[in-house]
């Protein structure tokens, strides 16, 4: 309990100073002529629309972080901590989701105590992006924004620090 405190505290204080300069691509840079063999495909997904985001920005009144594996999650209801938490969203599409790569965590925005936009977080080597899900299935994806991969960075972190403090 006293760890989900801790990491609660946390997402508040980061959130609410996360930097919304624009985002950024951090896809890597593929070579032309092996990129197909080197990286298994997965499911191609288009971009998530930016109609969606902006409809969480105005009217998402709770946010919260299920972590598959991990001993904790988070919820925001400060609506300036929401927002801010939509500038982790890239304009990039991801494209082809390589199959080696697996959810951190599920991201859900509520409006009216309403569940209405599911998003699978992936943040790991060569895996940083959302997938926005609908009935449990994959439907669009976009890359994380270097603002994102630091957010997340800081929270798995901070998560690990206050573990090896019990």
């Amino acid at each position: 309990m006293r760890m989900c405190l801790y990491i609660c505290s946390f997402f508040l204080l980061i959130s609410c100073g996360s930097d919304k300069k624009g985002a950024t691509s951090t896809a890597p840079a593929k070579n032309p002529a092996n990129a197909a063999a080197a990286v298994p495909q997965g499911p191609t997904l288009p971009g998530i629309d930016g109609a969606v985001l902006s409809k969480l920005y105005n009217e998402a009144e709770h946010l919260d972080f299920l972590f598959f594996e991990l001993p904790f999650s988070m919820n925001q209801s400060d609506k300036a901590s929401i927002q801010s938490s939509l500038a982790s969203f890239s304009p990039d599409p991801v494209g082809s989701i390589p199959p080696t790569c697996k959810p951190l965590a599920r991201k859900m925005y509520q409006i009216n105590g309403e569940i209405v936009e599911e998003f699978n977080v992936y943040y790991s080597q060569g895996c940083t992006f959302f997938v926005q899900m609908k009935d449990e299935k994959p439907f669009a994806a976009c890359q994380m924004s270097q603002g994102g991969i630091d957010f997340f960075k800081k929270v798995l972190s901070q998560a690990m620090q206050t573990g090896q403090q019990q």
